[in-house]
């Protein structure tokens, strides 16, 4: 064999260095990730707010508060819009779920425009 000629078992050998730093490297960055994701979350999570709701009335003006009780006791606040006045109600309703993030109160602005719309008039 020649000086410069790389020996078969050292290609082998060096492949599977290669390859193994490889895997390590990757195992290395997805345990990072993961420890990351993990001490992140509470800062990403939501935190509802302890403090009551506004009454309904203090924002949207035509709203009325509800309280709905499940079967297993559990008390849920809603509000309710009528039809606005001299409006024939047609047996229509908007139900809208706020998600997870947020209150009743923090999406109001989203709800006034089409509460009052022709639209939900007719």
């Amino acid at each position: 064999m020649s000086r410069h000629q790389i020996a078969p078992d050292s290609q082998a050998r060096g492949r599977l260095r290669r390859v193994g730093v490889t895997i390590a490297t990757t195992v290395a960055i997805l345990a990072g990730l993961a420890f990351a994701g993990r001490s992140m979350q509470h800062h990403i999570a939501y935190h509802p707010s302890r403090s009551p709701l506004p009454p309904a009335v203090d924002v949207l003006p035509w709203a009325q508060e509800v309280v709905l009780t499940t079967d297993d006791g559990l008390e849920l606040i809603a509000w309710f819009v009528p039809p606005a006045p001299g409006i024939v109600p047609r047996n229509q309703a908007v139900l809208f779920a706020h998600g997870n993030g947020g209150a009743l109160d923090g999406r109001a602005s989203a709800l006034r425009r089409p509460l009052r719309s022709e639209a939900l008039r007719c």
